[in-house]
């Protein structure tokens, strides 16, 4: 009577988790859940960015955001205020793309975006002019389209917006 009634409760129980798992599946953010969401600005991490990258197409454009002299942001006004950087800067960013592609916070400072190549020239625009209005982030960006060659679209957008950053002007670097 005991096994038959403890097989009950394990029935019940599972019943239960299962029920559990359904509701919270349905509830939540499932790529949140998973790791894909940066917690600090509410982007697809670094994770989410390699799983999209590794789908780049011809007819894409990636941008390679840092924002300029952080450490200093965060030694000078203390980490509150520059994750109030790094918040401020993933809205902007947010806007700019919407609908269009998707912005990316990779680690620290680091930012990308991925959008279509038609779109590349309407996003900087939108982000030279947002961040003009918003003049307590700088930042440095690198610009690289998709191309028939075997080049590596990561590191050639990492390397323009280091060329931004050596020429400390506020404008994208393109390739």
């Amino acid at each position: 009577m005991f096994q038959r009634f403890l097989r009950s409760c394990q029935i019940a129980l599972s019943v239960a988790i299962i029920g559990f798992d359904q509701s919270f599946r349905l509830n939540h953010d499932c790529d949140y859940i998973l790791g894909y969401t940066d917690e600090l600005t509410g982007l697809p991490n670094l994770k989410a960015f390699q799983k999209e990258y590794r789908l780049i197409g011809k007819d894409k454009c990636l941008i390679i955001i840092d924002v300029d002299s952080f450490k200093k942001i965060n030694d000078e006004n203390g980490h509150s205020y520059g994750d109030l950087i790094l918040k401020r800067l993933s809205e902007i960013l947010n806007s700019a793309v919407k609908g269009k592609g998707k912005a990316f916070r990779l680690h620290g400072d680091e930012f990308a975006i991925i959008i279509s190549d038609t779109s590349c020239d309407e996003i900087c625009h939108k982000l030279m002019t947002s961040l003009r209005e918003d003049d307590c982030i700088s930042i440095s960006y690198g610009v690289a389209f998709h191309n028939s060659e075997n080049v590596n679209l990561l590191d050639l957008a990492d390397q323009n917006m280091y060329e931004n950053k050596k020429s400390k002007c506020q404008q994208f670097e393109f390739a």
